[in-house]
């Protein structure tokens, strides 16, 4: 009977069975379903715990994975990009031909796609040329423009030269049209012959369009054409013609119709020019122009306005502005700090600035992040759009959207700046149908939104949560609590957003939001806001000591009375308190460099800030050095540090204060110490140093001793009592103004100016009196502290001579480390050697040979007392005759050899008198001008008597010539051809930066100098020639020029390697020609960011803790200051 029940059972269990499974199958996928990410909020940042995945209703808004990338084909470079009113992409690059003609690709690309969709016939072209295909060659990037409803591409095509409509031959401009769409294209056609390698852009009415093309990196300018549709351009506007390495980043905007214009030079200036819409605009007069500070800039319009970014120089940040006709506004900074790759900038139709950059993580590959603004005034947070492949470098971006903001971006990836790889596209934003039609009508594509719902969190342990408004309420259904209002967990103070809701899950032990909360500490007066997004956190054992959370201040900045949080900020359990190490970062200033603190707080007291102390090791800029600075908090808000500024070899006692998180106020000292003083460079001092300092530039304002060239005891041949300026943005200069000497002659009104590489301007104005020369003087010239050279012109105005014989006028001179010397009229001179007398010379010129004794009295009975003769050879341009008196320049009548009587005249300006005189002390120069040949009779006049006579030829003015060839690197040969007489030097140097540097001197007359180009800037220098005579400096001329390549900079330090012993980290490494020290830096993982200037090899750090990652960085520096390239490893504590 029991087993007939069990049988008439079975078909009830097999459905129990069946539905216990339906319901675990249901509680399964469920459960499933439940387990994927979410997000509530659309903007914000958002913490979870890795793994915990939670529920939520709100789309995933976080800014994280980017939308996938597409190939476009092989190997490419140079790419760009339009977006049509259809969101649809259209794309060209290059390929190499290698021996075969350089391929332009097209691609055209619908939202939601990953292929192109353009006929193959279409995704290839180039023109053809007559000449040798391995020379159709595209250099400056294929250019894809809209004009109206047409598709236009562009190639530029050299070496090869083309027979222009002009009747001309050159390297030319390449036109493609479709009508379609991309569907088909009809040309080529020669349309120009500008290199458009800078941008393209379509500028003029609607029933009128022009296309522009713009230059980048090319000799001589920046160089501008206007094309017409259906014309050939032949004429081009060379915008940057006011200097000749305005050359550089050229792009172009169109704004009220008319093309705008910015480039670059390499002295880190931006210039603004736009075309005033009147005459032709391959006319550079007809351009308005404006210069502000910034390179690397890039400009782009849209919506009706134009902008600008460019950034204060390598290394900085970019910032962008709107610019107001050619003005630009307020700028805001829109990357950080650090290693910028390419940058691209454009301006969708609605208005919308979009800027896209390669941030470089070395090692780590790098990544294309983008920030938006719809009025250019405050812009989105980053987010990602691309992403590097094994570790290469992103480079040649491109970026466009359409109307409503979504859009692609084109890349090489692995390209760097120049080279070929994989040519990619990449969407980013809305990416559904836009309802619009695309170019030639086409319509375009859209993917589907993509969101997720549900999310949850909780806490216990050592966690206390407490709420601060009403209640916590019971969730229907769940075990967990809800609150609508503030909680304090554990003196974390969370404040939800309005209508958000914080859910604690009582069994899951999570904390979830359904939106964003602000989670902070404070202690009764201004909260520090550690965060606010959206928290979805799976609570850690709860135990003592143990993480609750990490916050990412990358993502959501965090600042402690004015100084940012650099790292993650992670929150440490305590029983009912919690423990927040933070590291701090000072102001951008001193690049992210950071110190420690230790915040606590509790659900009793709220936030105690127990310590905060900074430590700089050493923080570079150029050859300023701030080091061994200790900054500790004080109280309320004030902060103060000491330390060192090390200025060239100037060591510098510095203090530091701030005040709620500002610098305040700063100070600096030299003590002073015996003469010539501290040396800054070589051969240049100071001495008795005190003033201010500031921060962010660094200046230094300050009272200080001058010196240059040591010359005797107590006495600089350059000499000030200066005010001293030490500037570091936007380069590093020392300024000095002030009373002075020259050699001990007293000085007014004195400037120097000095750089990096110790090239010093200087500029003098006062008054001279050396007895036979007396007169308002002007000097203005160069000195090389590291090679003790000195040159520099003088303008004089005053008189040579004594009365009556003087000469008075306007004149000229040099300066040099032996001395100075002037000409007056070209006709009477002067030179004198430091601490001695000053010599006449002339007239009838200022060159003369040596002075030759040639007279004594005449001895027959019909002489007069005192008479002389002197025989002169015929043929003479001019002669001079030095007549020493006997206590006095004598008086005297020369009488020619035809038996003329001739009285000397003082020598005035036109004035052709054929004897003239100057007197000196004791001392009576007569000039001749083109003497008779013969016996000249001297005929004394009352007055001091003769003493002795000597004669000069009148000698040509010397004169130099030379031309600079280039060898490999640096190397150089000047070739020159020369004056050559006994007692003349001809000095060689080059214009550097604020100085001149030594190329070389010679005695010949013809020959070859080999040198190496200066430290200093690239660009075109000129080069002088400095003649000196007896070692006083007689002519100075520019001979020639030449271009130099850019500044020293040590290579990469090999051999970098790092071990640890206990909690010592050492770093080795090789030495670096060209390296006078090194820079490490030191990135750890727990936000600590160290440096340190070492001049040695080897350094060891303390204080590394077990799991600790170190990214090292080592770097040489010049003596100059000048970084070269960083060797880098990363090293896991163990």
């Amino acid at each position: 009977m029991g087993l007939v029940r069990v049988r008439q059972l079975l078909p009830l269990i097999a459905a129990l069975l069946l539905l216990a499974g339906l319901a675990d199958s249901a509680q399964s996928s469920a459960a499933t379903k439940k387990n994927k990410s979410c997000r509530a909020s659309k903007k914000g940042p958002i913490v979870r715990t890795p793994g915990y995945r939670g529920k939520c209703k709100a789309p995933k808004t976080k800014i994280a994975q980017p939308l996938p990338a597409s190939p476009l084909g092989g190997s490419g470079r140079l790419p760009d990009l339009l977006v049509d009113e259809a969101g649809t992409a259209h794309v060209v690059w290059l390929s190499d031909g290698n021996g075969s003609p350089d391929l332009v690709h097209y691609c055209r690309m619908k939202r939601g796609a990953n292929t192109c969709d353009n006929p193959a016939s279409t995704r290839t072209m180039f023109p053809d040329q007559p000449m040798g295909p391995q020379y159709n060659i595209d250099n400056a990037g294929a250019k894809i423009l809209a004009v109206g409803d047409d598709l236009v591409i562009l190639s530029y095509r050299y070496p090869n030269v083309v027979d222009t409509p002009l009747g001309t031959s050159d390297s030319n401009l390449y036109m493609w049209i479709s009508d379609n769409g991309g569907e088909s294209f009809s040309g080529p056609a020669l349309v120009g012959d500008n290199d458009p390698s800078g941008d393209a852009e379509v500028f003029g009415p609607p029933d009128s369009p022009r296309i522009g093309t713009i230059s980048d990196t090319r000799t001589g300018g920046t160089f501008f054409q206007a094309i017409r549709p259906g014309q050939y351009s032949g004429t081009q506007a060379n915008l940057g013609e006011d200097g000749p390495d305005r050359a550089y980043s050229g792009s172009l905007a169109t704004l009220d119709s008319r093309p705008i214009a910015a480039f670059a030079d390499l002295q880190d200036q931006t210039f603004i020019r736009q075309w005033n819409g009147t005459g032709d605009p391959n006319d550079s007069a007809n351009w308005t122009t404006n210069q502000v500070p910034g390179t690397e800039p890039k400009i782009a319009s849209g919506g009706g306005q134009a902008y600008l970014t460019r950034r204060a120089g390598y290394h900085e940040p970019f910032t962008i502005s709107r610019l107001d006709g050619i003005q630009p506004q307020k700028a805001v900074t829109v990357t950080p700090e650090g290693d910028i790759g390419a940058r691209d900038l454009s301006v969708d139709a609605s208005g919308t600035v979009h800027f896209a950059w390669v941030q470089r993580d070395h090692g780590q590959g790098s990544t294309i992040r983008e920030r938006r603004s719809s009025g250019g005034s405050s812009f989105s947070s980053p987010r990602l759009l691309a992403r590097s492949s094994d570790g290469s470098e992103i480079g040649q971006l491109k970026t466009a959207a359409t109307e409503d903001g979504g859009g692609f971006t084109a890349f090489v990836d692995g390209g760097s700046s120049v080279y070929s790889g994989p040519v990619e596209i990449a969407p980013f934003g809305r990416q559904q149908l836009t309802g619009n039609p695309g170019l030639g009508g086409r319509p375009g594509g859209g993917a589907s939104p993509d969101t997720q719902v549900s999310c949850e969190r909780v806490a216990y342990g050592a966690v206390e949560a407490l709420t601060q408004e009403g209640c916590l309420l019971s969730a229907a259904g769940q075990a967990a609590k809800v609150s609508e209002g503030p909680i304090r967990l554990n003196g974390l103070e969370i404040i939800p957003d309005a209508g958000v809701k914080i859910l604690l899950g009582t069994r899951e032990k999570t904390i979830d939001t359904t939106g964003r909360v602000t989670v902070q500490i404070a202690n009764g007066s201004d909260p520090i806001v550690l965060f606010h997004g959206e928290l979805h956190i799976r609570l850690p054992s709860g135990a003592d000591g143990t993480k609750l959370v990490s916050f990412d201040s990358s993502k959501f900045p965090v600042d402690l009375s004015g100084f940012p949080v650099q790292g993650d900020i992670d929150v440490i359990l305590r029983k009912d308190s919690v423990e927040i190490p933070i590291s701090l970062k000072l102001p951008g200033f001193f690049g992210g460099l950071t110190g420690n603190a230790v915040l606590k707080a509790s659900n009793d007291a709220g936030l105690e800030v127990s310590s905060m102390r900074f430590q700089v090791g050493a923080l570079t800029l150029g050859p300023v050095v701030l080091k061994d600075l200790d900054i500790s908090w004080n109280s309320g808000s004030n902060w103060s540090g000491s330390g060192t500024v090390i200025v060239g070899s100037v060591t510098i006692e510095a203090s530091i204060e701030f005040r709620d998180g500002a610098f305040n106020r700063g100070f600096v000292k030299v003590t002073p110490v015996k003469f010539p003083g501290v040396v800054l460079f070589t051969d240049v001092y100071l001495n008795s140093v005190s003033g201010d300092l500031q921060l962010d530039p660094l200046v230094i304002s300050a009272g200080a001793t001058f010196g240059f060239q040591p010359i005797a005891p107590d006495l600089y041949l350059v000499g000030l009592d200066s005010k001293l300026t030490v500037l570091t943005k936007p380069a590093f200069a020392v300024e000095l103004t002030g009373d002075g000497s020259l050699a001990g002659i007293p000085i007014s009104e004195s400037k120097v100016h000095g750089d990096a590489d110790g090239y010093f301007s200087y500029y003098s104005k006062g008054e001279i009196d050396l007895g036979i020369i007396t007169a308002s003087n002007e000097i203005s010239g160069f000195f090389n502290a590291r090679q003790g050279l000195f040159s520099a012109s003088v303008g004089y105005d005053g008189c040579v001579g004594e009365d009556p014989f003087v000469i008075c006028s306007g004149f000229q001179g040099l300066v040099s480390s032996e001395g100075i010397g002037g000409c007056a009229l070209g006709r009477v001179g002067f030179r004198m050697h430091w601490g001695e007398s000053p010599k006449l010379i002339g007239p009838f010129s200022c060159d003369v040979s040596d002075y030759k004794l040639m007279s004594s009295p005449l001895a027959d009975a019909t002489a007069s007392a005192g008479e002389r003769v002197v025989s002169i050879p015929s043929g003479l341009r001019g002669a001079s005759l030095r007549i020493a008196g006997e206590g006095g320049p004598p008086s005297v009548v020369l009488i020619s050899p035809s038996g003329e009587r001739l009285t000397p005249v003082p020598p005035t300006e036109g004035s052709d008198a054929p004897v003239t005189q100057v007197n000196g002390e004791n001392e009576a120069l007569i000039g001749l001008a083109s003497p008779e040949g013969g016996s000249w009779t001297i005929e004394p006049q009352p007055g001091p008597a003769i003493a002795s006579v000597e004669f000069a030829r009148s000698l040509a003015p010397p004169t130099a010539k030379a031309k600079v060839k280039r060898g490999k690197g640096r190397k150089r040969t000047l070739t020159y051809r020369a004056t050559t007489r006994p007692g003349l030097k001809t000095v060689f140097f080059e214009r550097v930066g604020q100085g001149i540097s030594l190329i070389g001197s010679t005695t010949k007359a013809k020959g070859k100098i080999s040198f190496r180009a200066a430290d200093g800037a690239a660009g075109k220098r000129a080069v002088f020639a400095r003649i000196d005579e007896d070692g006083l400096p007689r002519l100075q001329k520019k001979v020639a020029s030449y271009r130099a390549p850019g500044p020293i900079r040590p290579p990469r330090p090999r051999g970098l390697k790092a071990s640890r012993k206990k909690a010592k980290v050492t770093i080795r490494w090789r030495k670096s020609a060209g390296a006078s020290d090194y820079l490490v830096r030191i990135k750890v993982s727990d936000g600590r960011n160290l440096q340190f200037l070492t001049s040695r090899t080897k350094l060891r750090v303390g204080q590394m803790r077990k799991g600790d990652r170190v990214k090292i960085s080592v770097v040489g520096r010049s003596r100059a200051g000048r970084a070269g390239k960083a060797a880098r490893i990363t090293k896991k504590v163990r």
